[in-house]
């Protein structure tokens, strides 16, 4: 029965010595954009990130008792097994084990994946804090009275610290400052906000006539148009107006099809990566919302791009 106790009260300080690891290396984005796609845990691991200091006094308590129940109980069986002459062994025995199972093996794993260890983690450990409330707030209490936080103490540095440190050095003009500001607003922007609405986009029908889109690219002077089959929500590709001249028939280039809930910089990537310059906007639903295009997205960071129309 000892035996069985061991070996549970040894898991439990690997769990607390893990996520205590992974409680300080978790990226709060990554968690974020796992917690908008519904994934397991992710909502509490935020919130366990939220209130870190009280989950890491929850820890701490729940560590220490876990190991002095694990020192008492291992020092108890050896005594009954092998007589109380081995009680040094047994001490010797219980720090060796206890810092290769209890905290070096889980802290290594923690390190190299504290994001999914957090997830797992997160709910035990809030369970936990409520269940230890007094003890945690007591402690917590007394952080803040013999260690207070400095005032407006920030940890982290805003878009505004980043573009403020670049004007005190003189290493940025007024435009670079300004893109500087455009760049840290796209990082958060969705497809969404810059797409071109369905219903203001100059579409061809898939089997318009040569004329037909040539008096559009001249109308709009436009040099790619997206093409629809049946009905204009229904994009299934786009025609470059180069590919007219160099042809003799008509080529229809394949269209990608993006989510206005991805990010704009990835999607900027994606479309740079495949040598593309239009793709059209999808909801949750898949139906076609709109489109967008490598030039939008470019503006977004630079500012206006003069081109085609």
């Amino acid at each position: 029965m000892e035996l069985i106790g061991i070996v549970l009260l040894l898991a439990a300080s690997a769990f607390f010595s893990g996520t205590e690891t992974a409680l300080y290396r978790a990226n709060w984005i990554r968690l974020s954009n796992w917690a908008g796609r519904g994934m397991a845990g992710a909502r509490t691991a935020l919130a366990v990130l939220g209130h870190q200091d009280r989950t890491v006094i929850t820890i701490l308590i729940g560590n220490n008792l876990v190991n002095n129940f694990f020192s008492i109980l291992i020092s108890r069986f050896f005594v009954l097994t092998v007589g109380p002459a081995m009680t040094p062994v047994a001490v010797v025995t219980a720090v060796i084990v206890t810092f290769i199972f209890g905290e070096y093996l889980p802290k290594s794993v923690a390190r190299a994946f504290p994001n999914p260890l957090l997830c797992r983690a997160a709910l035990p450990i809030e369970i936990l804090r409520y269940a230890f409330y007094p003890l945690v707030m007591l402690f917590w209490y007394l952080g803040r009275v013999f260690a207070p936080k400095r005032p407006h103490q920030r940890l982290t540095l805003t878009r505004e610290d980043y573009i403020a440190a670049f004007r005190r050095r003189g290493e940025a003009t007024q435009r670079n400052a300004r893109l500087a500001t455009r760049l840290f607003g796209f990082t958060q922007m969705k497809v969404g906000e810059v797409q071109i609405p369905l219903a203001t986009v100059q579409s061809v029908p898939s089997d318009a006539g040569i004329n037909e889109v040539t008096t559009l690219t001249r109308q709009y002077g436009y040099s790619r148009l997206p093409v629809y089959s049946g009905t204009p929500d229904n994009l299934t590709g786009v025609l470059v107006v180069k590919d007219l001249l160099s042809a003799p028939t008509r080529r229809i280039r394949r269209i990608s099809r993006v989510s206005r809930d991805a990010r704009a910089l990835d999607v900027l990537r994606q479309m740079q990566r495949h040598g593309e310059h239009l793709a059209a906007v999808v909801d949750e639903a898949g139906k076609i919302t709109g489109i967008v295009s490598l030039e939008d997205l470019l503006e977004e960071l630079v500012g206006e791009i003069r081109s085609e129309g």
